[in-house]
């Protein structure tokens, strides 16, 4: 009861502390990324269309920042079967207010989608028991819509008959902390802090949600590095307005939320030593879920001057056939 009341207290204190951080601060509506090496917790239900929890389902909570729509979510997550890495299977979305007074979820959810992971890629982190955790992120099929300083909680749950293997858990939803906010929770019946299943101490729950988002593509026929890449915003006059690291998953998929003001922008994508990709005129705002297709990469260009000439051919016959240290 006391740690119930010493929650209580801080989320009173901090609701409004939350919703004037400046919007340029998050680049996304919420952010909690997986905890290496923290394990994972089950998340199940029975179906897309029968959404009853299978043994457990899995809940954490936030608070809105700035009204607006919730477009994607992203989540971290271990699988139980190489059969469940493939974009094929769903999951069940719910979102549910906060039951005023508590740290709990009141109990019917104002939103539900069943999605189907368009980016999935492994992290290249095992947790604690010595499971691979993996990167999902799916587009909500309808935005919801948050108001600010309102308290929610969101479920993410694999849906058993669309999963691998119906009757067998499949998937694990991995933690995070510090905790925010409330303690993640399971149900039923409801338990909470959800005790790590190495340390015994409580987690939070690993998950993402975007206000916009660009989703890419790109052709990567032929490069062989690593599928790690460099993606600008430029203004109409050139300046970067915003730069940052994707990770392309095994199908040329990305996506990010870039922290830049709503704005029209040419999209660039470097990737090693590949002439610079450009789309032109890509348009952000509140809300906004922009694809973006790139043509197939043009490799050669060694020395960065967007170029692929005989300066770059020098530098490969001057450096043919040395090996990089492992």
């Amino acid at each position: 009861m006391k740690r119930l009341m010493s929650v209580m207290t801080l989320l009173i204190l901090t609701v409004s502390a939350w919703a004037q951080l400046p919007v340029s601060y998050w680049s996304f509506k919420w952010n909690q990324p997986y905890t290496w090496p923290l394990a994972s917790h089950e998340s199940r239900v029975f179906s897309c269309d029968t959404p009853r929890p299978l043994d457990k389902i899995a809940m954490d909570d936030w608070i809105c920042t700035r009204t607006g729509p919730i477009v994607r979510v992203s989540w971290w997550g271990v699988l139980l079967t190489g059969a469940q890495y493939s974009k094929q299977w769903s999951y069940y979305i719910a979102i549910y207010r906060n039951k005023p007074g508590t740290c709990e979820p009141e109990p019917d959810p104002i939103y539900r989608a069943c999605v189907r992971p368009d980016v999935l890629r492994y992290t290249g982190r095992w947790d604690c028991k010595q499971q691979r955790v993996f990167y999902f992120s799916a587009r909500l099929p309808t935005p919801f819509t948050q108001q600010i300083e309102q308290h929610y909680w969101i479920q993410i749950s694999e849906a058993d008959k669309e999963s691998a293997r119906v009757g067998v858990e499949d998937f694990r939803w991995s933690a995070h902390r510090p905790i925010l906010l409330c303690p993640a929770a399971q149900a039923p019946p409801f338990t909470q802090p959800i005790l790590d299943a190495c340390d015994n101490q409580p987690d939070d729950l690993a998950f993402r949600l975007y206000r916009r988002c660009i989703i890419g593509h790109v052709n990567l026929a032929g490069f062989a590095g690593k599928r790690i890449a460099i993606l600008e915003l430029r203004t109409r006059d050139g300046n970067i307005a915003d730069m940052t690291h994707v990770q392309i998953d095994a199908d040329g998929y990305f996506e990010v939320d870039p922290d830049a003001p709503d704005d029209t922008y040419d999209v660039v994508l470097r990737i090693g030593s590949a002439l610079p990709a450009v789309q032109k005129n890509v348009v952000l705002g509140d809300g906004s879920v922009v694809s973006v297709s790139f043509p197939p990469i043009l490799l050669g260009d060694i020395d960065g001057n967007n170029e692929v000439d005989l300066f770059d051919f020098g530098i490969l016959v001057e450096n043919f056939g040395e090996i990089g240290e492992e």
